[in-house]
């Protein structure tokens, strides 16, 4: 109880110091959902939202690799006239990374290169699709956007809860992608990025933020539809 109480007084806090500040960079809750596009004061942030600010925040604290940007809630479009969600994208000298944020709280494992299995703890097991395959389409997708862009510029990483329990044999890296728990979110990008040559100048990737920044403007009725879009899709694999 007690802890929690020190945690909220501590969100509340950095809100008031972030709504203040006048540069606005302080973080993490009001950078966060600046990013995503809501520029009101937040105090709170809702459960929906939580899992995905800590992997933002974490990615804030990936020092010594120069400049960096990121942007969350992406809507881009795709190949057939709808959207597809990006959570996280981090832009730095190195190049592009892009986040699929999962706060699962059970047993993942690989399955095929189109499904995964969710083992929950109380035995009950269902499929979901490759994050995998989920975040390569993404890619394929912002690429369309950024075409000057080769393709070795962009990185896939699948970040899970850190009470997720995470089985994929590496074997499987094909897809050149990182599937990792929160813990070890920041440590891995901070390595990538200083094992990768430099891709882009300073001037490249304010370019490239801003550009993509249009795409976490979208209004109310365009995430709705966004949403409707993937229960669709949910349902017919569902029936299938």
């Amino acid at each position: 109880m007690i802890g929690t109480l020190i945690r909220n007084f501590d969100i509340v806090k950095k809100s008031f110091v972030d709504a203040f500040n006048s540069d606005g960079t302080n973080t993490p809750i009001n950078d966060y959902y600046y990013e995503k596009g809501n520029r009101g004061l937040k105090l709170f942030v809702p459960k929906s939202d939580y899992f995905e600010m800590k992997c933002f925040e974490d990615l804030l604290k990936v020092y010594g690799c120069g400049l960096k940007k990121i942007l969350t809630d992406l809507m881009i479009p795709n190949a057939v006239d709808e959207t597809t969600q990006l959570d996280i994208v981090f832009i730095n000298r190195s190049g592009i990374y892009v986040v699929e944020a999962k706060n699962y709280n059970c047993i993942v494992e690989y399955h095929d290169d189109k499904t995964w299995l969710r083992r929950e703890f109380n035995g009950i097991v269902s499929k979901f699709q490759s994050p995998i395959e989920q975040n390569e389409n993404h890619i394929n997708n912002l690429r369309k956007i950024l075409s000057e862009c080769d393709e070795s510029y962009f990185n896939s990483i699948i970040t899970f809860a850190d009470k997720c329990v995470i089985r994929y044999d590496a074997q499987y890296e094909k897809y050149n992608a990182k599937v990792l728990n929160l813990k070890d979110l920041k440590n891995t990008v901070k390595d990538m990025t200083k094992a990768k040559e430099i891709v882009f100048s300073d001037d490249e990737i304010y370019d490239i933020y801003h550009r993509l920044s249009e795409y976490t403007k979208v209004g109310a009725l365009a995430k709705n539809k966004h949403i409707d879009y993937v229960n669709r899709i949910k349902r017919k694999k569902e029936r299938k």
